[in-house]
C-alpha cells in the first residue's frame, strides 16, 4: 500500500514542478529491521520519504514548489500525513540524519506514555515563534 502512495504521490510531483525545472525524484520506503534503521527518520513499511532534486537553475521558489505539493497532496491523499523539509544533503548531513534541524526524541517502557509525552512537546513547541511543521511518529 505504501508502494502505491508514494508511486501516486511521484507522479504528483512531477505534474506540478516543471520539467525544466526537476533534476530527480528519490523515494525511499520501509526500513530494514536492523542497526541501520537506527539512523533513518523511517519508522517502518508504512512510512516513506520522498525526495526533490531541482535543477540548479529553476524558474520557480523551492517554496513555492513546497506549498503547491503539499496542498495537492491534502486535497488528493488527505489520509497521507506528510512533513516538508528544504534543503539539500549537505543539510541533510549537518542535521545528523534527523528529519529537522531540532530533533527531540522521548523513550519510555510504556509506549502510550512516551506518545502521549511526544503530542504534550509538539503541541508546547508549537506555541514557540518561528516554528515551522511539527512531525511526530511512533517507531515500531
Amino acid at each position: 500500500m505504501t508502494n502505491d502512495y508514494v508511486a501516486r504521490i511521484e507522479d504528483l510531483i512531477r505534474q506540478i514542478v516543471a520539467p525544466k525545472d526537476l533534476n530527480m525524484v528519490l523515494s525511499n520506503i520501509g526500513v530494514v529491521n536492523d542497526i541501520s534503521s537506527l539512523y533513518t527518520s523511517i519508522a517502518g513499511m508504512y512510512t516513506a520519504t520522498i525526495q526533490v532534486a531541482l535543477d540548479p537553475d529553476h524558474s520557480v521558489s523551492s517554496f513555492d514548489y513546497m506549498d503547491q505539493v503539499k496542498a495537492a497532496i491534502a486535497a488528493k491523499f488527505p489520509d497521507v500525513r506528510t512533513f516538508f523539509q528544504s534543503g539539500s544533503m549537505q543539510d541533510a548531513i549537518l542535521n545528523q540524519g534527523q528529519p529537522a534541524p531540532i530533533d527531540v526524541q522521548v523513550n519510555t517502557r510504556d509506549l502510550g506514555l512516551t506518545y502521549a509525552t511526544a503530542q504534550n512537546f509538539a503541541e508546547r513547541i508549537r506555541q514557540l515563534p518561528g516554528v515551522g511543521q511539527i512531525y511526530t511518529f511512533r517507531r515500531t
